[in-house]
């Protein structure tokens, strides 16, 4: 499965540490855990409501418990899914699933994905987003998301990646 050719445009690594590979999985939660974590505070705010009801309580004790407890499950649900990835990264290591060094290649109308255990071809007609953040390039296909490190892309490089979207339109 070589698909390597002569008219490759430019390459560039994606050195892939904890902080980086935290980025991407934040480029992968889902609206819908959004979502579930506001009905969830939601169903709290209901259950506080009707127990403070039950136990004759201000409003302001119902308010203050709601917040708080609400508050506390915010924090719990960010400092556990930060120590859920971080064991998934280092159990995913372990395991050999993930290569620390990523090299894409850029061509004409695809790029390749080169790491030590998989070369993937990605169509750019296949590409379904592209994300940009101060750090990063997000290139979302329909299985999978492809990290590009701005740091190491020159200016036209980065010009390249942000027209592909464009040049399928």
């Amino acid at each position: 499965m070589n698909y390597i050719k002569k008219d490759k445009m430019f390459s560039t690594t994606t050195e892939l540490d904890f902080e980086e590979y935290y980025r991407f999985s934040l480029q992968l939660v889902n609206k819908s855990w959004f979502s579930s974590t506001i009905i969830f505070c939601g169903f709290i705010s209901i259950i506080g409501t009707l127990t403070g009801i039950i136990f004759q309580s201000t409003l302001s004790e119902i308010a203050f418990w709601e917040f708080a407890v609400t508050i506390g499950y915010g924090i719990y649900y960010r400092a556990s899914f930060r120590k859920t990835i971080k064991k998934q990264y280092d159990d995913n290591f372990k395991d050999g699933y993930l290569d620390k060094k990523i090299t894409i290649n850029f061509y004409d109308n695809y790029l390749v994905e080169e790491t030590d255990h998989i070369i993937k071809k990605n169509e750019y007609a296949k590409i379904q987003k592209i994300t940009e953040t101060e750090n990063n390039f997000y290139i979302k296909t329909k299985h999978e998301i492809i990290i590009v490190q701005k740091r190491k892309c020159k200016d036209e490089e980065i010009a390249f990646i942000k027209g592909i979207l464009q040049k399928n339109s």
